[in-house]
């Protein structure tokens, strides 16, 4: 299908025809909040990462816009006609608008994408690769920070016995990361996940807002017997918390509140059981090293926040148990034991004074 230029956009879509409508292999979907500025950036490189991988003339790529106040949608309409609109009347919260832009899609694969990401050319080839395995739900990104430019920020999202996620590749040397291989989750900023797969489990959990949400859904997935994988040539280069603030005391209380719903609502009873001390040993590591670092209102009014929901995590655990269909020896297998290792160790030299 020819490609003409859209000014401000890159490449622009070609007008479908019903035919090709109904054969919509990947829909992208791009949860935006006052980001105009960042989306500028981020669609003509997604258009290019598409046309190259021969995908275009089969992509819808759809724009949630979370009630922006910058002129996000005006200036869709005006540069990138062929970009659907999805529009909040009021801000929701990223959970939510993401949710919007996906069940508005019709692709047999969904692109979740942060609007602060710029994609390889590579990027939506190398995922695309796994597509016919049929056990696959979600293919993970290779995630490298814009600034400073390169370092690895995410090589597929893991999950500790004690509830507590950890980005892989954030700690240790990326040459000792391999690929393709299985890990528990796919970090919401940069996945394409299998729309049957969605289907099956459900969206990300509204409640949970922006912080885990994309952990909290791989949960769900591999409690149903799907695998993500983390595919290190799928290359996106990421701002990082450009619209959300990472580290800023609404951050540390999300991921303080989430970190205990998605723990409590998603662990199958045996291993809760098993792991609970250890998670209660955790969160008590994780106070004194916020309190070292100067975030220890955020992060304890967080946890009060979660125990104060205590009768929505029982009807949502009740809910995710219902759904179970995988053994939990299988789960057991992809929930990382070294915790102390990998979450402990790294930040014992943070604990002396004056570090943060």
């Amino acid at each position: 299908m020819p490609l003409s230029n859209s000014r401000g956009c890159g490449y622009a879509l070609a007008a479908m025809d019903d035919a090709a409508s109904a054969d919509i292999r990947v829909s992208v979907v791009i949860p935006t909040y006052n980001g105009l500025g960042l989306l500028r950036r981020c669609l003509p490189s997604v258009r290019h990462a598409l046309a190259r991988a021969g995908a275009l003339s089969r992509t819808e790529i759809i724009v949630a816009d979370d009630a922006s106040t910058d002129g996000t949608a005006r200036w869709l309409g005006q540069h990138c006609p062929d970009v659907v609109v999805v529009e909040a009347p009021t801000n929701r919260g990223f959970a939510v608008n993401a949710n919007a832009g996906i069940t508005r899609a019709r692709g047999q694969w969904v692109a979740l994408l942060n609007n602060d990401v710029i994609v390889d050319p590579g990027w939506f080839a190398a995922a695309a690769k796994h597509f016919d395995n049929p056990v696959i739900a979600a293919v993970a990104s290779r995630i490298v920070s814009l600034d400073p430019p390169g370092q690895l920020e995410e090589a597929g999202d893991e999950y500790t016995v004690v509830g507590v996620p950890y980005k892989c590749g954030r700690y240790g040397a990326e040459d000792t990361i391999t690929s393709p291989r299985v890990c528990f989750s796919a970090c919401g900023a940069a996945a394409v996940y299998r729309a049957e797969a969605l289907a099956d489990v459900g969206l990300f959990h509204e409640p949970l807002g922006a912080y885990y949400e994309d952990v909290e859904l791989g949960f769900r997935l591999n409690l149903r017997g799907w695998d993500c994988l983390y595919e290190a040539d799928s290359i996106a280069h990421h701002l990082g918390s450009a619209t959300y603030g990472w580290g800023s005391p609404r951050q540390k209380f999300h991921a303080s509140r989430n970190a205990e719903i998605v723990f409590f609502s998603c662990m199958p009873g045996r291993l809760l059981a098993r792991y609970l001390l250890s998670h209660l040993m955790a969160m008590g590591l994780q106070t004194i090293l916020h309190a070292a670092r100067g975030h220890a209102g955020p992060y304890l009014k967080g946890k009060a926040a979660a125990f104060g929901q205590l009768g929505q995590i029982l009807r949502r655990r009740r809910q995710v148990r219902a759904m179970r269909t995988a053994p939990v020896r299988d789960l057991a297998k992809k929930l990382e034991r070294r915790w102390v290792r990998l979450l402990v160790l790294p930040n014992l030299g943070r604990l002396r004074p004056g570090r943060r």
